[in-house]
């Protein structure tokens, strides 16, 4: 029998509605949604800093080469405990850092390909679009085959298991 919950204000959620959106939220379909929701928290929390970096008096430049760092950090700690979470123990904590970082770099550089081909028939505002789009979509399957990739258990990486025991990525214990 589900149980009922007084939320306040008069709102009552039922225990098992709000459960099966959970699973529904954590299940492997809705991925591509919490990678878009990841995606846009870090597209935010970058203009936020860059507007905060501004005007504190920085330049442009490297306000936003600043703001876009802290956001990939705020994106790679996201990507791992939320879009990939069932996959946090497959590759040690070090390795997809540094494979997310390499993901990015490589999807930028596809974005601007995208873009400068895109150009020479279509608007900026429109190439750029459909360079995100390409981008986005590099970075999720990167993410999903590369670098928070589903190992079976049986088959780690010897290397994997070494920086484990060594607490290289003590960082996973949760």
């Amino acid at each position: 029998m589900e149980e009922e919950r007084d939320m306040g204000r008069g709102a009552v959620v039922t225990d098992g509605i709000m459960a099966r959106w959970v699973e529904l939220l954590l299940s492997d379909r809705a991925r591509p949604l919490r990678f878009a929701v990841v995606g846009g928290t870090a597209g935010v929390t970058q203009l936020a800093l860059l507007a905060l970096l501004e005007r504190g008096g920085w330049p442009a430049l490297l306000a936003n080469a600043v703001a876009f760092l802290c956001a990939a950090q705020v994106n790679f700690l996201l990507s791992a405990t939320f879009t990939w979470r069932d996959r946090a123990r497959s590759v040690a904590l070090w390795r997809r850092w540094i494979g997310f970082h390499g993901s990015i770099a490589g999807m930028a550089v596809l974005n601007m390909l995208v873009f400068a081909t895109a150009r020479m028939v279509w608007p900026s505002l429109v190439s750029s679009a459909i360079g995100i789009v390409a981008a986005a979509l590099g970075n999720f399957l990167l993410g999903d085959r590369l670098v928070f990739r589903r190992r079976p258990a049986g088959r780690r990486a010897a290397r994997d298991q070494a920086d484990e025991a060594d607490g290289a990525d003590g960082a996973d214990a949760a």
